[in-house]
C-alpha cells in the first residue's frame, strides 16, 4: 500500500491512500478534520453550520453517499460461478466508511463524542447527530 502525503500538492489537507491496485476506484480519502473542518460541533447552536460545512466537503470528494445512504455497503460475498468469494468492493467500502466515521468523530467536541463513538458506520453517526441536533437548531433559529 502506498500513501500520498505530498503536502505541497493541490490538496494539502487530506491524504489519498491507495489500495493494492493503485487505481482511482480503490483510492481512499482521509479527511483531516482539524484543517478542513475548522468548526468543531459543540452543540445545537452550530449544528446546521457544521453539517453544511461537512456535507459540502463530502460532496467535493464524492463521498456524500456514505452518510446519506445513497451508496450502501456492497455485499460481503459475491457469487462467482458456483462458489461465493469475498467481494473486494465490500472491503474498500468498509475502509472508506471507517475513515469517514473517524473524520466525524474528530470533528465533534469531546462532550459529543460519546454519541458518535457508539456507532459502527458513518451513516449511523451522521443520522444520530442529525436526530439529536436538527430540531434544536431549527428551534433556535426560529427564536432569533
Amino acid at each position: 500500500m502506498a500513501e500520498d502525503s505530498n503536502s505541497s500538492g493541490p490538496f494539502p489537507y487530506h491524504r489519498v491512500i491507495m489500495s493494492c491496485g493503485n487505481t482511482p476506484s480503490t483510492a481512499l480519502v482521509s479527511i483531516n478534520a482539524a484543517t478542513q473542518l475548522p468548526l468543531k460541533l459543540t452543540g445545537s447552536s452550530i449544528y446546521l453550520s457544521w453539517r453544511t460545512m461537512f456535507s459540502t466537503l463530502l460532496y467535493g470528494y464524492d463521498l456524500i453517499g456514505y452518510v446519506d445512504g445513497t451508496y450502501p455497503c456492497p455485499p460481503e460475498m459475491i457469487k462467482m460461478g458456483y462458489t461465493f468469494t469475498p467481494n473486494p468492493e465490500h472491503k474498500i467500502w468498509k475502509r472508506q466508511d471507517s475513515l469517514l466515521l473517524h473524520a466525524i468523530m474528530e470533528s465533534v467536541d469531546s462532550t459529543i463524542a460519546a454519541l458518535v463513538a457508539s456507532t459502527t458506520f458513518a451513516q449511523e453517526a451522521w443520522a444520530r447527530l442529525h436526530t439529536t441536533y436538527v430540531s434544536k437548531s431549527k428551534t433556535r433559529i426560529l427564536g432569533l
